[in-house]
C-alpha cells in the first residue's frame, strides 16, 4: 500500500508513515465507523417499523372497539322497541258498551286495558257500583274471570296448572278455574272424577263458576259459596265457587291417608275417594243451583234485589236440601211399611249415609250435608248406597228435568 500524503510505498500493516509520519490507518477506521454508522441506522430503523406495527395495531383495536359498542347500541335499541311492543299488546282493542232504556240505545267506545290488579280470586272488595251499564257491568266480570283464566301460568310459573285449569273448564263449561298449588295427581283424577259426577247426574248447564285452591284462614278440606263480588243500586252479581284449601290438598299422599282414616270410621259414604271431597261441594253447588233456579235467579246477574234476598234467605235455611231429605225420609219409610219392615227414624237414615250426614251445627240439623253426603253415597255405589241416598238422588233427578 502507499501513504496517502507523500506517496511512499509502505506495508499494510504500518501504521505511522516512515517518510512523512502519516497516520495511514485513520482512513480504514473512517471506513469502519461508515460502516458501523449503517448498521446502527439500520439496527435504529428496525425498531421504527415496529412502532409502525404497533401503531397499526392499535387502529385496528380501536375500530374493533367502536364496533362492538355499536352492536350493543343497536341491542339495546332492540330491546326496548320490543318493550313497547308488548307494552301495547296489553291494550285491548276498543269495544264499545251500550247503555239500554227503553226509549233509546246509547252506545260509546271505550279502550280498556288487561285487568292485572286482581291478585287473589276475592273479588267482594271491589267496587263495580260506576260502570255505565248492566253490559258494561256484566262484561266486566266476564273480562276479569277469563283474564284470570288466560294468565293462570303468571300465578302458578308450571304449565301443568294451567292446562289442568282449562282442561277442566272445557269439560264442565265453567268460566274459570284456578288451580295452582293443589296435588297434579289429584288434579288429574279430580277431573275425572266431577266429569263422571256431571254426567250422572245429567248436568248439561253450569252449576259452579270456578273451582278454585287457595290459602289462608280455613281449617276445612274445602267449601262451597255462591259469594257476592259486586253490586249496584239495581242489581248484583255472585259467583258460585267450590274453594279447595291448598294446605290439604298439596300433598295426595298425605290427603289419601287422612281420608283413609275417616273412611274407615264412618265419617264418609262408603267406597268414596279423596277426590269426593270436592264432588260433596258440588252437590253443594247443585242445592244452590235448583233453589237459585226456582227463584228465577241462576244467571251470574241478579236484576230484582228482592229476589235476590229471597235466594240468600232460601240458602241460609236449607230450604231445598230439608225440603228433599224430608221427602225422601217418607219414601223410605213407605217402601219399609209395604215390605212389611219397621220403619227408621230420620236420625237413623242419615247415620246410614255416613256420620258427616248425620251432622249438627249449634243444634240445627245440617240437612245441607246430608244432601251433598248423599249424592256422593250414590255417586260411589249407584243403587246399593244407603235407601235414604238413594232416594235422594232419585228427587234431585226430578226436581233438575223439572226445570
Amino acid at each position: 500500500m502507499y501513504c496517502p500524503k507523500c506517496g511512499k510505498e509502505i506495508n499494510d500493516s504500518t501504521k505511522f508513515c516512515p517518510q512523512c509520519g502519516y497516520l495511514v490507518k485513520k482512513e480504514s477506521e473512517e471506513k469502519t465507523k461508515e460502516i458501523d454508522i449503517k448498521e446502527i441506522k439500520e439496527i435504529e430503523e428496525s425498531p421504527k417499523i415496529k412502532k409502525k406495527e404497533v401503531k397499526t395495531k392499535k387502529l385496528n383495536s380501536s375500530i374493533y372497539l367502536i364496533l362492538i359498542i355499536i352492536i350493543l347500541i343497536l341491542i339495546i335499541i332492540l330491546l326496548v322497541l320490543n318493550n313497547v311492543k308488548k307494552k301495547q299488546i296489553n291494550i285491548e282493542p276498543k269495544q264499545t258498551f251500550c247503555s239500554l232504556s227503553p226509549n233509546e240505545k246509547i252506545c260509546k267506545s271505550k279502550e280498556t286495558v288487561k285487568l292485572t290488579k286482581f291478585d287473589s280470586l276475592d273479588f267482594t272488595n271491589y267496587d263495580f257500583s260506576n260502570t255505565v251499564s248492566k253490559e258494561e257491568f256484566y262484561n266486566n266480570v266476564i273480562g276479569i274471570l277469563n283474564d284470570k283464566q288466560s294468565s293462570g301460568i303468571q300465578y302458578c310459573n308450571q304449565v301443568s296448572y294451567t292446562n289442568a285449569s282449562n282442561n277442566i273448564n272445557a269439560k264442565l263449561n265453567l268460566s274459570y278455574s284456578y288451580l295452582c298449588g293443589m296435588d297434579l295427581t289429584y288434579l288429574n283424577n279430580l277431573i275425572t272424577r266431577l266429569e263422571a259426577f256431571y254426567k250422572q247426574n245429567n248436568i248439561n248447564d253450569t252449576i259452579v263458576d270456578s273451582y278454585v285452591v287457595g290459602r289462608g284462614g280455613r281449617n276445612e278440606y274445602a267449601n262451597y259459596t255462591g259469594e257476592t263480588i259486586g253490586s249496584n243500586s239495581s242489581y248484583i252479581v255472585y259467583l258460585r265457587r267450590i274453594h279447595m284449601n291448598s294446605s290439604m290438598f298439596d300433598d295426595y299422599d298425605k290427603l289419601t291417608k287422612s281420608y283413609e282414616r275417616d273412611l274407615e270410621a264412618g265419617f264418609h259414604p262408603k267406597n268414596s275417594v279423596p277426590e269426593d271431597i270436592v264432588v260433596h261441594e258440588t252437590a253443594h253447588a247443585i242445592d244452590f243451583y235448583i233453589t237459585a233456579s226456582r227463584k228465577k235467579v241462576d244467571r251470574l246477574i241478579i236484576d230484582d234485589f228482592n229476589k235476590y234476598n229471597e235466594l240468600f234467605s232460601s240458602w241460609s235455611e236449607q230450604l231445598y236440601s230439608k225440603e228433599v231429605v224430608l221427602k225422601a225420609v217418607e219414601r223410605v219409610n213407605n217402601n219399609l211399611t209395604k215390605n212389611n219392615l219397621p220403619t227408621k227414624t230420620e236420625l237413623e237414615l242419615r247415620k246410614e249415609i255416613s256420620e258427616y250426614a248425620a251432622t249438627t251445627k249449634n243444634g240445627t240439623i245440617m240437612y245441607a250435608e246430608t244432601f251433598a253426603e248423599a249424592l256422593v253415597d250414590y255417586f260411589s255405589n249407584g243403587v246399593n248406597a244407603s235407601q235414604l241416598s238413594v232416594e235422594i238422588y232419585k228427587i234431585v233427578q226430578e226436581d233438575l228435568n223439572a226445570l
